[in-house]
């Protein structure tokens, strides 16, 4: 009776459907996590982020595989110009992109 039920399509098809609905909760709720529980720390306005000494940049390269430029570059070197303009940051400490083995 169990090799029966384990070989019907109707069995794979409604597990199918329970991991597919059990997935897309996880995921759905995952982002609802982050995004409430973050919310207080994501800025849109450079008046209401809080001065700190040290800002950092994270690595990544100015340039992608297919030679255009990298828009999270872009928008990382601009966001740390404009902090260090507007008195938010002393120093700037830049994290490395992994390029090279050096």
């Amino acid at each position: 009776m169990l090799k029966k039920l384990l070989t019907s399509r109707k069995f794979y098809f409604r597990f199918f459907i329970i991991f597919i609905i059990g997935s897309s909760i996880s995921i759905f709720l995952s982002d609802y996590i982050v995004k409430s529980t973050t919310k207080q720390q994501i800025y849109a306005n450079v008046n209401n982020i809080p001065y700190n000494k040290v800002g950092m940049v994270l690595g990544t390269s100015k340039y992608l595989k297919s030679g255009n430029q990298n828009a999270y570059y872009t928008y990382r070197i601009n966001a740390t110009v404009d902090l260090y303009k507007n008195g938010k940051i002393d120093y700037v400490l830049i994290s490395g992109d992994n390029s090279t083995i050096y």
